[in-house]
């Protein structure tokens, strides 16, 4: 593949306590996770998830697009956002987070 010419961001594994669900924390989350990329100089976030409830930020399913993570069998969950426009053109291939997030 090849990779992407813009910085990429992996937004972490998402939780929200079952008392605090459906009151917005998530989404708030969210929002300012992604306010935040363009400063850190990440133009292109990744994330694993569940895309009925991601789509709402701008995030697409990644495969379609050229990108999978670790193995074929994430592809329904793993997504993409390209924070400005054409960041993901020519680019495609495996992606890697970085070693941390095996720590979760």
């Amino acid at each position: 593949g090849n990779p992407p010419k813009a910085g990429c961001a992996g937004l972490a594994p998402l939780g929200v306590l079952p008392e605090a669900q459906r009151s917005g924390v998530g989404s708030a989350l969210v929002r300012d996770a992604l306010a935040r990329c363009p400063a850190a100089g990440w133009s292109i976030v990744f994330l694993l998830g569940d895309p009925a409830y991601y789509a709402r930020f701008g995030f697409v399913l990644a495969a379609p697009r050229g990108f999978r993570y670790e193995s074929e069998c994430f592809d329904a969950a793993f997504q993409v956002l390209a924070l400005e426009a054409r960041a993901l053109d020519g680019a495609s291939g495996w992606v890697r987070y970085h070693d941390a997030f095996s720590a979760l």
